[in-house]
């Protein structure tokens, strides 16, 4: 008699398993990627627009030239919804943003983002939104 060798492999409930989790890893990618593409434009954008505008510019200024660098990268944030600061002689722009993203039913995922030109870190106890 020969001996019967274990078998090795996969069954086929653990491909059905193991392609379950890429399915749902796929479409977290899939609605995750826009928003932390976005995230990084706003980023550029906010540095860009105060190396342009320079530290003589106003308030005003600084909001025209965001605006303007978010219409070319087509982006859902505006100059109103940023914190704009004098700190000595140097204007810094910060972005403090969340984005919901619905998943299924009632189900979100929330995403938290914080961008600033300045050296100021964020307050973890500052938990309002602007």
């Amino acid at each position: 008699m020969q001996s019967i060798q274990k078998q090795k492999g996969i069954t086929l409930w653990g491909v059905a398993i193991a392609g379950f989790f890429l399915v749902i890893a796929a479409m977290l990618t899939v609605k995750i990627l826009p928003t932390v593409t976005e995230f990084y434009k706003v980023k550029k954008d906010i540095f860009a627009a105060v190396e342009r505008a320079g530290p003589s510019a106003s308030k005003q200024e600084l909001m025209r030239s965001f605006d303007k660098f978010a219409d070319v990268d087509m982006l859902e944030i505006d100059s109103s919804q940023l914190i704009f600061r004098k700190e000595g002689s140097r204007w810094t722009i910060t972005a403090d943003y969340e984005k919901r993203i619905h998943l299924f039913a009632n189900a979100y995922l929330v995403l938290d983002y914080y961008a600033t030109t300045g050296t100021r870190p964020r307050d973890p106890k500052d938990t309002r939104r602007r």
